[in-house]
């Protein structure tokens, strides 16, 4: 039983190298991105430059930090993708007290089947990102500019499946494991590619980098709470109650992320810098 944890630590330092080595963030910035994409949302830039303009003490740092946050989380779609994140983790946490659980005692599925059942989610997610990924550049730029539209959808296709399961529809082990699989599909395929890019969209680049460390954030607490709380309800209910929670919870996340961000809306000022994005790629190819 070590091994797999030896294998999980491996997997994750390689993850981690091929992260520093490839990610945009941790790459040098080019310098002839056109410039008007990250002068969207004035305001809050002023705001938050005004902020760093400050006086930096060890004091003072923590202020800082939290001043940006507090202009940021004023932000509708910031509110909307932060709750995104949440639910996320909260999923992840929640899947080794209520989903290994479940399918131990009442699928009574050995170690390696449930292992089978997580590897068939997982390949199914593989094979779907980059479809998915090049149908999310294709439908912002064809159809409209605002990700949330493909979002909402993914997010309530999830709870749908998640709601399945937890109703006992189908007590077996195959029927489970689809609805597990298309609970994931969801994710992967219309909530997960767009959740950064719809970050992207909606920051310009000073507010960057504390956007995305809010979202881990929002993503971290949400494990740790899915863990706690799902778990309880599952001692104190029942596991089937508690996969009902989750998806109600991820229900509410769709509602709460739908009225905020407003899907099929155009993003205020995007769209003419998109344009002057695209000439500026056309001429640099030319």
């Amino acid at each position: 039983l070590q091994l797999p944890f030896y294998v999980t630590s491996g997997a994750l330092m390689l993850t981690a190298a091929s992260a520093m080595a490839f990610l945009p963030e941790t790459m040098r910035k080019r310098e002839d991105t056109p410039q008007s994409i990250d002068k969207v949302h004035s305001k809050e830039s002023e705001e938050i430059a005004k902020i760093k303009s400050e006086p930096t003490t060890k004091r003072t740092k923590l202020a800082k930090t939290l001043g940006q946050w507090k202009v940021m989380l004023a932000k509708p779609d910031i509110q909307g993708i932060s709750s995104v994140a949440y639910i996320s983790g909260l999923l992840q946490g929640s899947y080794a007290v209520t989903t290994m659980v479940y399918i131990s005692e009442t699928l009574n599925l050995s170690p390696s089947e449930a292992g089978m059942m997580f590897t068939a989610a997982v390949l199914a997610m593989a094979a779907v990102t980059k479809p998915a990924t090049d149908f999310s550049d294709w439908y912002v730029k064809e159809k409209t500019n605002c990700r949330s539209t493909l979002i909402v959808p993914g997010l309530g296709i999830a709870a749908i499946a998640t709601g399945m399961r937890g109703l006992e529809i189908f007590p077996s082990a195959l029927p489970f494991t689809a609805l597990f699989v298309v609970s994931h599909l969801a994710n992967a395929a219309l909530v997960t590619p767009n959740m950064t890019p719809f970050l992207v969209d909606s920051t310009t680049e000073e507010q960057r980098a504390q956007a995305l460390a809010m979202r881990n954030m929002a993503q971290d607490v949400g494990v740790l709470s899915g863990a706690v709380a799902l778990g309880g309800v599952s001692q104190a209910v029942g596991v089937p109650e508690a996969i009902m929670c989750s998806a109600g919870l991820q229900a509410l996340t769709m509602i709460f992320f739908a009225l905020r961000t407003g899907p099929g809306r155009q993003i205020k000022g995007l769209s003419e810098e998109r344009i002057h994005q695209g000439q500026f790629e056309e001429k640099k190819e030319k």
